[in-house]
């Protein structure tokens, strides 16, 4: 938090910060379940080999505008970064070979 109220600035090189909706926005949660509409449908996708960060935020955030289409206002996830590195994935396309 900044002193003047509200989120403080960060040093963003090489971060990416991702919101459940944008700005100017409230989450529309479920009422029964585990997690937020967001948060499911980033593990839905988060373990995917290979995909690419960009487009692992872009499935996510089709999603979960597909999923609060009915609301009258659908989220729209806000994802905001200063990536450095083309064809970032969390998990390589293959799976790391064991230790020996």
């Amino acid at each position: 938090r900044s002193a003047s109220g509200g989120l403080a600035s960060m040093d963003p090189k090489g971060s990416l910060v991702a919101f459940g909706c944008a700005r100017g926005q409230t989450t529309a949660e479920r009422r029964s379940g585990r997690n937020g509409i967001f948060t499911e449908h980033l593990l839905a996708h988060i373990e995917e080999r290979g995909l690419d960060i960009n487009n692992l935020f872009i499935r996510v955030g089709k999603a979960v505008e597909e999923a609060t289409r009915g609301l009258g206002r659908p989220m729209v996830p806000y994802v905001n970064h200063s990536l450095r590195e083309e064809g970032a994935s969390l998990y390589p396309a293959s799976p790391l070979p064991p230790p020996p």
